[in-house]
């Protein structure tokens, strides 16, 4: 990014005085939300009802960091409540492994408000800059499963995954963004090949034939399903 400066204020934000730059949503029934960032210390303000997971994602210094923060902005401003927004939510990944940390996870509407913060996830985010690595991580998604299905094994209540880049443009002051999308919920129709297969032969049969994320238990078989069932 050649000039911060533009980058914010491409993105909505507002100098607020010297290195502040601040970003408004307004919430009818919450009222104001406000991100702040200071170019100086380059640190991004995240303030509750957003939960941090850790502050990795809070500052300038990795390209994918701008990614996050255009996509937190872009949720915002489609309507999303911060309080349903987690950055950096940690997960195990395998016996031994160190873990991992979902970019953005947006969690369903709680109908106790002060019970947000446990809510189920809904959708899934892993922020990458585009070209070579959201190319990248598409390709070991498809393969094999990638950090989606091992976060995905983990909270199943999701319903998508999302691989998301974005771009600015300076010279026109144009956003491009990219989200490749996968669907994690089984459909009607998948149960209902399900169940022909299974009246037709047998249980094991139709869980060979037409795997589904109800039946699966751990990131291999979960990707397989989708991959089986659904990606083709």
């Amino acid at each position: 990014m050649t000039d911060l400066s533009q980058f914010l204020s491409i993105l909505g934000f507002e100098n607020a005085g010297h290195s502040r730059w601040i970003r408004r949503f307004d919430y009818p029934a919450t009222g104001e939300y406000v991100i702040t960032v200071d170019t100086d210390r380059k640190v991004i303000d995240y303030p509750r009802p957003i939960i941090l997971g850790d502050r990795t994602t809070s500052n300038l210094d990795h390209p994918e960091n701008f990614v996050v923060l255009e996509c937190v902005c872009r949720l915002l401003n489609k309507g999303y409540d911060p309080a349903t927004l987690i950055l950096e939510k940690r997960y195990q990944l395998g016996r031994g492994a160190s873990g991992g940390k979902s970019d953005i996870t947006v969690l369903q509407r709680a109908p106790d408000p002060a019970e947000q913060e446990n809510a189920p996830p809904l959708l899934i985010i892993e922020c990458k800059t585009p070209g070579t690595e959201h190319d990248a991580e598409k390709r070991k998604t498809i393969e094999e499963g990638g950090q989606l299905f091992g976060y995905f094994q983990q909270d199943r209540s999701a319903t998508h995954l999302c691989i998301y880049s974005s771009q600015i443009f300076e010279l026109t002051g144009e956003i491009e963004y990219r989200s490749d999308i996968i669907q994690v919920k089984d459909t009607d129709e998948a149960r209902e090949k399900f169940a022909k297969k299974e009246k037709a032969e047998n249980h094991s049969a139709a869980r060979q034939a037409v795997p589904l994320f109800e039946h699966a238990h751990n990131r291999e078989t979960l990707h397989h399903a989708w991959k089986t069932t659904y990606s083709g």
